[in-house]
């Protein structure tokens, strides 16, 4: 018992020291999921193997990719750009509405002054700066993207890989323990690209029929943001919301209520259907991990955050309730 759990010990602390690199395989295993499922449905409905799946799949794939970035890459720029220049603008004139107001010359006295205005109207480039330095992260993209093909080419390589490192009376169990993983990640995952699109869709609709503009590049935002429960739907709501002040209160309440019933939408109906069969993700242990991932690793932890929970509950349904639990209870 002391050996196993030194060996956890020394694992967890080479986890710690490797922190940024295990989330990125992690993110590498999640492609490759995504795609070997994907791969998976054509070869039963098209009757291909794996050596003809896979190409026909990365062929679809950057086919869209490369058709969305050739139709709409330059103006999705050209908005960007507007929109990093448009948003300190909108921080400025909500700043100065501020001083119009009772409630905003109450909020100017008890520390929400214009002195905290410029921080933020330095942040808001940086943001959107972010959005549109997308080179810049092309690497950890492409190594994601690379794990995902090598990983969905050959999974039943890898999976059999990570099983011999368990003594054979239990992998059985170990062969059990990773279906339900992977059952629930593939389940996750389908749940998220679902609200995604859903999400991305009913934004951009609300934001044109409210005359907010650039909806097409804030609805994307939306959608790329929704794939990270609790932060992702706040954060993507706040360039809307700051571009609609500068129309008024008034405009900027109904893009607060857009946001709401959009993902009260999301949360109520879409996402608990598409994980019907998934592990359901309490919002404030989801949320908890969030935080704690942000402090440990930063962004990418707070990305990755709800498929680690996932399988976080996923072990501790299996391995911990099953074995240590009932083991426990068993003893006299």
């Amino acid at each position: 018992m002391f050996l196993t759990v030194a060996a956890l010990l020394v694992v967890l602390y080479g986890l710690w020291l490797i922190r940024a690199v295990a989330l990125l395989i992690f993110a590498g295993v999640l492609a490759g999921l995504a795609l070997s499922s994907i791969c998976a449905w054509v070869e039963t409905h098209i009757r291909l193997k794996r050596r003809w799946s896979l190409p026909l799949v990365l062929l679809i794939v950057v086919a869209v990719l490369w058709g969305g970035i050739w139709l709409r890459g330059p103006a999705i720029e050209t908005q960007i750009d507007q929109l990093q220049e448009r948003l300190p603008q909108a921080a400025k004139a909500f700043a100065a509405q501020l001083r119009e107001q009772q409630w905003g010359r109450w909020l100017i006295t008890h520390g929400f002054g214009p002195q905290q205005f410029p921080r933020a109207i330095e942040v808001l480039p940086k943001v959107t700066g972010f959005l549109s330095s997308t080179l810049g992260l092309l690497g950890g993209v492409a190594i994601v993207f690379f794990l995902g093909i090598v990983i969905a080419a050959e999974p039943q390589t890898y999976r059999e890989g990570f099983e011999r490192f368990f003594p054979a009376s239990t992998r059985g169990y170990v062969i059990h323990v990773v279906d339900e993983i992977a059952h629930a990640l593939r389940w996750w995952l389908f749940a998220r690209i679902l609200s995604m699109t859903a999400v991305g869709v009913m934004v951009f609709f609300g934001l044109w029929m409210l005359g907010i503009p650039m909806p097409g590049t804030l609805g994307a935002l939306a959608a790329l943001l929704a794939f990270i429960p609790n932060i992702g739907p706040v954060v993507s709501a706040i360039p809307p919301i700051l571009l609609a002040l500068s129309s008024g209160p008034r405009q900027a309440v109904f893009v607060v209520l857009l946001f709401w019933a959009v993902h009260a939408m999301e949360g109520f109906l879409i996402t608990p259907i598409a994980e019907r069969t998934a592990v359901h993700l309490p919002p404030a242990l989801t949320l908890s991990v969030q935080l704690s991932l942000a402090v440990l690793v930063g962004v990418m932890g707070i990305a990755l955050a709800a498929p680690l929970t996932t399988v976080a509950m996923v072990l501790f349904r299996t391995v911990y309730r099953d074995k240590v639990l009932n083991e426990r209870s068993m003893t006299p």
